[in-house]
């Protein structure tokens, strides 16, 4: 079995990212559903942590309220902006563990990106 990242996945993020600035997400589709699902991961530890004793809030640092699974989900475009600025924030401003994006609304996000790549919708 493979474990939740337990730190943000950055180089997941930076994938995504680039994918979606140079218009490589057809083209590239593998790559950008691996990353995605990498951020699922990273939102479900976040959320749920990785066994009995729930997340690691230690760790974990959230700009907002943890989101909702419900709802609207948000924008390609607010989120890789979201990712673009968390990746060009200076690395001495970063927490280690921090999260750019509350979890649910993470994993909403990355789970729809992915299940778009699947069914040919982006």
């Amino acid at each position: 079995m493979v474990h939740y990242p337990i730190d943000f996945p950055g180089d997941a993020a930076r994938i995504i990212v680039t994918n979606f600035r140079n218009g490589t997400i057809v083209s590239e589709p593998a790559a950008t559903a691996e990353a995605a699902w990498n951020l699922v991961g990273y939102g479900l530890y976040a959320s749920i942590g990785s066994g009995p004793e729930g997340p690691q809030t230690g760790n974990i640092s959230m700009s907002g309220p943890p989101g909702e699974l419900g709802g609207e989900v948000p924008s390609d475009e607010e989120m890789i902006s979201a990712l673009e600025a968390h990746d060009a924030m200076p690395a001495d401003r970063k927490v280690m563990g921090a999260l750019p994006i509350p979890p649910k609304i993470l994993i909403k996000w990355a789970m729809n990106l992915a299940v778009r790549i699947i069914n040919g919708m982006i």
